[in-house]
């Protein structure tokens, strides 16, 4: 093989590579969460008080609804409610925290 042809290779390859690395980014989500567990003085139940969320793509996600821990596949645990709409822009992170209220039992 020539030198000219062997770098064409390598350049095609490297930019073939560095394709794929940009289009991966775009592909999915990936959000990695924690959760701190709190409790009260008003009770002895244990409840969630924390939640941080971090989007590690690069794009905007929304979150409304239930956020919950994946224990496998097809096994989900629901850790909070997330009342309102939250954006969570790309490669960052969301603190959400949660006041337990004694009198919102009754």
């Amino acid at each position: 093989m020539e030198l000219a042809t062997l770098l064409t290779l390598t350049i095609s390859h490297i930019a073939l590579v560095v394709t794929f690395l940009a289009y991966n980014l775009k592909l999915g989500v990936k959000i990695y969460g924690d959760y701190c567990i709190a409790s009260s003085s008003q009770c002895k139940d244990k409840y969630v008080s924390t939640v941080l969320l971090e989007n590690r793509k690069n794009k905007a996600v929304a979150i409304f609804g239930k956020v919950a821990q994946k224990v496998r596949n097809g096994l989900r645990i629901s850790i909070v409610f997330v009342p309102k709409l939250v954006f969570i822009k790309p490669n960052s992170i969301w603190l959400g925290r949660f006041v337990f209220s004694f009198s919102q039992f009754f």
